[in-house]
């Protein structure tokens, strides 16, 4: 396992091609080539261990590790360390292929792709700066299965994070920043974990797939939605602030894009500016079911629009929806213990409306269908049954 040191400053690519090497980059040394990689470790020797405390300065890729065709060189180790930095003008600072990947930066890393890692079993700890993303790229893209990234510094792009494949894990403890999408995953069993701050000029969190988990107890702040689900059983839970401007005019909150077997839970806060949007959008099919459980507030033109398939609004106690509800198609349920500052449209459908001990201030509105509404010890202003025989009590 030989240690190569490099501590003089370089102006030509390093050729790093024996697997199971060892290279140190000491502190201010610089690796400047006139052109391609500063270092060049593709091919199928992988197992190698990048030790970085100095710079890499490039216009093609910082560090170029594996193989793709076959793919493999994989199971590599980048460490760069708070002095060190890799700054690519046209390529990625990190391009990687085999999968395997262990990289820690808690320096800096930039490119039009900061971080790019195709394979399996990848796992990015970032405690520095990543910066990428420009021209529709992502600062750190992720290609494969069971692929993982912690962020407790900053990532910022076009794309900060956009993960495809199955099993992926991203969890954001820092900040992330986007012109589009702060976090973006394709591919079922996905968790996206936010504890810190995301930015973005479109859309927060954007997931699809099945069996997709995205938790927030942290901030997420976006131009057109906070967050996106498209697929079939989506849970998402908020604890924290999910902040929209409302620029466009469908803008939600959290949106779920068709899907059926969706849960959604906020404990914490949703507003979405401009009175046209909504809070929670679950544009569902017929057949699909949907579960919607609010004990924070959710502040928005329309509160929560259903869709066409079955929901269940639970408003509790501690609940707050600022804003119209619409349950539309199919056989819902609302019951509501907090309080509704708005309007309620039971849409079509065989409605069950709960409204014992909660408060509406606007109208109680069943629509069609045969609709049963229960308003024992609630408060409200005017109830209008609608078509159908309603039963109320």
């Amino acid at each position: 396992m030989p240690i190569n040191v490099i501590s003089t400053n370089q102006f030509a690519t390093v050729t790093a091609n024996t697997a199971n090497d060892i290279w140190v980059v000491t502190n201010n040394t610089l690796i400047v080539p006139s052109t391609g990689a500063a270092i060049n470790g593709y091919g199928m020797n992988g197992a190698k261990s990048f030790l970085i405390y100095g710079s890499l300065i490039t216009d093609g890729n910082g560090i170029a590790l594996g193989s793709s065709l076959p793919a493999g060189g994989g199971n590599n180790n980048v460490h760069i360390y708070a002095t060190g930095s890799v700054f690519s003008s046209g390529g990625a600072g990190i391009d990687s292929y085999g999968g395997g990947l262990d990289l820690v930066n808690e320096g800096s890393i930039e490119g039009a792709i900061g971080v790019s890692a195709f394979g399996d079993s990848n796992i990015i700890l970032n405690s520095g700066l990543i910066s990428g993303g420009v021209s529709f790229f992502a600062s750190v893209y992720l290609n494969g299965n069971n692929n993982r990234l912690r962020n407790t510094g900053a990532i910022s792009g076009y794309y900060a994070v956009d993960s495809v494949g199955t099993g992926a894990i991203i969890t954001n403890d820092g900040n992330i920043s986007a012109t589009s999408t702060g976090i973006r995953t394709s591919g079922d069993f996905a968790l996206v974990e936010n504890n810190g701050a995301i930015t973005s000029s479109a859309t927060g969190i954007n997931v699809s797939g099945q069996e997709l988990l995205v938790t927030s107890s942290g901030t997420v702040t976006a131009a057109s939605y906070g967050i996106i689900g498209t697929g079939e059983r989506i849970d998402i839970v908020n604890s924290g602030q999910i902040e929209v401007l409302g620029d466009e005019i469908d803008s939600a909150g959290i949106l779920i894009n068709g899907g059926d077997r969706v849960s959604i839970t906020n404990y914490g806060r949703i507003d979405v500016g401009q009175w046209i949007n909504d809070g929670i959008r679950l544009i569902t099919l017929a057949g699909d079911a949907a579960t919607v459980l609010n004990s924070g507030t959710i502040s928005a033109g329309i509160a929560i629009f259903a869709g066409e398939g079955s929901e269940d609004v639970l408003n509790e106690v501690t609940g707050e929806l600022l804003g119209n509800v619409y349950l539309e198609g199919g056989v819902d349920t609302l019951v509501n213990r907090g309080l509704i500052d708005g309007e309620v449209y039971g849409g079509n459908g065989g409605d069950t409306l709960d409204l014992r001990g909660g408060t509406v201030t606007g109208g109680v509105n069943g629509e069609a269908g045969n609709d049963l509404l229960d308003l024992r010890g609630g408060q409200y202003v005017l109830v209008r049954g609608g078509e159908g025989d309603d039963e109320y009590y």
